[in-house]
This record gives structure tokens, C-alpha cells and sequence, in this order.
């Protein structure tokens, strides 16, 4: 069974930090933040991200296509304003609730509750029992903020930008009364940024923002809203792998895997199953599993036939050129291995490339013409093995499972 941490005991285990973000850990000692000069972002590209043969070939316009993306990526990951508002900002924190604690402040309603201020004074601070989506509400004139016992909070700058003295005096209070800290030192925001399990679940509150501290798409292996997979239907799936390889330990692959928690929570599933993680983003606190900083669309040669089960979550849908995702994978399976590959076209992405449709209906001819030969066992839902593109940018969503019967040098 996978536990809530996800981390098996090992919360106290260091983060990964690719240099990538050394900006951002530097910022944190200096308090300066100094964004990567155009040639440093170069060198980060050179030394961080994979830049190797590739197992589908790229011409030489796809290659300078994907370069282009990793600097942008960078360039992004380095600038983005969360990070250095979290880095030389003043920063409060609140960590996770327990259901009693919650149960405790929001008993009442939407009644007040009486805080104990520094100063010996108490104050009433009103309370919303919850939204639609089951948090509940902490409010302050006109500033809300949600509790929730999954979520740690981050208050960002909010001291200095919209708060009213006598607002901020009932913010520290309240943040100490709960076990919170009003101002955040050096060291314990390298702490909380590099506590992997702050960064999955802290929500970050600006004067004009409120969301996820993580970018998008980090979701969990088991769950209909995540990876769609069951803790047992996973299992049984593996090993049917097994059985089809003849391997008693095996490789998967997550491509497009984020800060690699489902990575993770399969290698917690199955101890015998070695998981690597394909992303193109960096986060300050992530997984502890293999990760490669690439894009799916110029995956390592020597991912050859190496992994026994490939999975992809509608990664597709931030990429130029998903046909060469789909060949990577077909590429990488060995014999006997499976791919579970959600094709999601609806991204921004297909605008930018006007052979996005007929470059995908030439791949998913190849990969009917192979199962015809009886290289692989294919199965697609939707019409997009008979499909004809009619729009230049335009071609259906599916979910692809491949299974290679045997190797396509044979």
C-alpha cells in the first residue's frame, strides 16, 4: 500500500537540486536573486539536459527546434516570480493541519474564534466552514485563504504589499498560535523548498495570487483523476510484463514524469520494478528516482529496448512533435514490454507546427503496418488508425497501448 508521504520514511531525505535552479538556492544565502545570463543558460543546456544521439533521428531542423526549446525551458524555469519571491521575499508559513486541528478552528461555523495576539489583546477572526471543493476558509477583510489538512500554506510577500499593520500583527499571531512561523530564516526556507513534501502540497498566497507553488501536471500513478490506474490493477499489469519479458525485476519509463511521483510511488508498489524519469521541467524539491532532463522528442539512444513498461500522461499535448514521442516509445520497449500512452493533441503546440497532423498520420501508419507484420500488438481507442487529416494542425486524442512482440531489427 502506498503511504500518504509517498516516501516511505524518507521524508528527511535531501531533494534533488539539478543545477539547473542554482539561482534559486543561491538567492536564498544571498539575497539577491541574479537570473542565468544567456551564456549561463547555455551551459545549464550543456550540462543538464540530455544532448546526445537520439533514438528517433532528428533532422538538423528538429534538432535546432529542440535546443531552442530546452533554452526556453530554462530561461522560464529560472525566471519564474514564485520562486524569487520565495527566495528573497518575507515569508510566513503554516504547516499541514491535522483533521483535528481543522475540526477544531472551523467547528464553529462561520463564527468567529479568538486569537491571542503578542501584544496579551485577543481577537476574533472569522471563519467559512468551506468552499465547493471542501477547504475551509480563514479571512481577513478582504484577504481569504484556504485550510486544508492536505495543504501547507505560504503567505509571499503579503506582509509588506497588502496587509495593514494591525492585518500583519493578527497574521504572525495567528501563524505562532497554529505552529506556523510569520518570517521564514535562510536556513528554514531551504527547508521548506527542499521538503518534498511541502512542495507537492503548499499553496503559495501573493497580494494578487493564490495557487500551487509547482507547475502543472504532477499527478499520482493510482487515481481516476491521475494515471487512472488502481494500486492492484498496477500490480497485475506488472506482472503480466514479467511474465511476457521473462525478467523477474524490470524497467519502466515515465515520460513527461514532472518531479517523478509516479516514478516513485510504482518503485514503492513493486521493489523489483526500476523506474526512470523523462521530464523537461525541474522543481526545487523532487523525487529520489533516476530522472533525465530531456524531451520526449529526442529521447536517449541508449534507451534502446531498455524498458519493459513505457507510460505517458497527455505529456503529448505540450509537444511539437508528439509522431516522434510515439516512435521514441515504440523504440525504447524491449520485446515483450508494454506502453501505456495517452495522446492528448489539444494543446497550444499543434498550432505552431503545420505538419503536426500529416506527421502523426504517418506514424500511426507505421504502427499499423508493424502490427499487420506482427512486430507489436497494438490497440487504439478513437478513429485515429483510419482517420485522414483534413486541417493542417488538427488530429484526434487516443489512448495507444502498444505491446512489441519482437524486435524491429528482426
Amino acid at each position: 500500500m502506498l503511504e500518504e508521504t509517498h516516501l516511505d520514511g524518507k521524508t528527511e531525505k535531501e531533494a534533488i537540486k539539478p543545477d539547473v535552479l542554482k539561482c534559486f538556492w543561491d538567492a536564498i544565502e544571498t539575497g539577491e536573486y541574479v537570473s542565468p545570463s544567456n551564456e549561463e543558460i547555455e551551459r545549464i543546456a550543456d550540462e543538464a539536459y540530455y544532448n546526445g544521439p537520439t533514438l528517433a533521428p532528428l533532422s538538423a531542423e528538429d534538432a535546432k527546434s529542440m535546443r531552442k526549446s530546452v533554452l526556453k525551458e530554462i530561461k522560464y524555469t529560472t525566471n519564474r516570480e514564485i520562486l524569487k519571491e520565495l527566495a528573497i521575499g518575507d515569508i510566513g508559513f503554516l504547516p499541514q493541519l491535522s483533521e483535528r486541528s481543522v475540526a477544531a478552528l472551523v467547528e464553529k461555523g462561520s463564527q468567529n474564534i479568538e486569537v491571542l495576539l503578542e501584544n496579551g489583546s485577543r481577537k476574533f477572526i472569522q471563519f467559512h466552514p468551506s468552499d465547493d471543493k471542501g477547504h475551509a476558509f480563514m479571512r481577513w477583510g478582504n484577504h481569504a485563504f484556504g485550510l486544508d489538512n492536505s495543504n501547507f500554506l505560504i503567505f509571499s510577500g503579503m506582509f509588506n504589499k497588502s496587509f495593514s499593520r494591525e492585518e500583519k500583527k493578527e497574521m504572525e499571531s495567528f501563524l505562532i498560535r497554529v505552529g506556523g512561523t510569520p518570517h521564514l530564516t535562510r536556513q528554514q526556507k531551504k527547508d521548506v523548498c527542499s521538503n518534498l513534501s511541502v512542495w507537492e502540497n503548499a499553496r503559495c498566497y501573493e497580494s494578487n495570487y493564490e495557487g500551487s507553488v509547482q507547475r502543472y501536471g504532477y499527478r499520482n500513478l493510482c487515481g481516476e483523476n491521475d494515471y487512472g490506474y488502481t494500486e492492484g490493477g498496477f500490480l497485475e499489469l506488472i506482472t503480466e510484463v514479467k511474465k511476457r519479458t521473462g525478467k523477474s525485476e524490470i524497467c519502466m519509463l515515465d515520460v513527461g514524469g514532472g518531479i517523478g511521483t509516479a516514478c516513485w510511488q510504482a518503485e514503492q508498489l513493486d521493489r523489483n520494478l526500476h523506474a526512470t524519469n523523462l521530464t523537461f521541467n525541474v522543481e526545487p524539491a523532487m523525487y529520489p528516482v533516476e530522472t533525465v532532463l530531456c524531451s520526449a522528442e529526442a529521447m536517449p539512444a541508449f534507451f534502446k529496448e531498455k524498458y519493459d513498461f513505457i507510460v505517458s500522461n497527455y505529456t503529448s499535448r505540450y509537444l511539437n512533435r508528439p509522431d516522434l514521442m510515439l516512435e521514441n516509445c515504440l523504440r525504447a520497449l524491449s520485446v515483450g514490454g508494454e506502453g501505456n500512452l495517452a495522446i492528448e493533441t489539444s494543446g497550444l503546440m499543434a498550432n505552431e507546427n503545420e505538419n503536426y497532423a500529416s506527421q502523426l498520420y504517418k506514424e500511426y501508419r507505421r504502427l499499423k503496418e508493424l502490427q499487420g507484420k506482427g512486430y507489436i500488438q497494438l490497440e487504439v481507442n478513437g478513429e485515429v488508425l483510419e482517420y485522414e487529416p483534413t486541417e493542417k494542425n488538427y488530429f484526434p486524442s487516443a489512448f495507444v497501448k502498444i505491446i512489441k512482440l519482437k524486435s524491429l531489427e528482426d
